[in-house]
């Protein structure tokens, strides 16, 4: 049996004021972290973006050097 598509239903325009304030409803049922855990998230993300820093650098230096013997030779 096929379905019959539902009819869209036309969008009303809410006032900014009424958006803020269902925006703060919704940040209201947000479970926030702690603090402890806002620090290791934190840290977590900074080591983890040091490191794939450095190995991209690797990289770049590596294919860098290799093309520069490539193309000098």
């Amino acid at each position: 049996m096929k379905r019959e598509p539902e009819q869209a239903r036309p969008r009303q325009r809410t006032s900014p004021g009424q958006f803020l304030k269902e925006v703060r409803g919704e940040l209201r049922k947000v479970a926030w972290p702690s603090r402890k855990e806002l620090i290791s998230y934190s840290v977590v993300v900074l080591v983890s973006v040091s490191l794939i820093t450095l190995y991209i650098t690797a990289l770049d230096q590596v294919f860098g050097s290799l093309i520069l013997r490539i193309f000098s030779s």
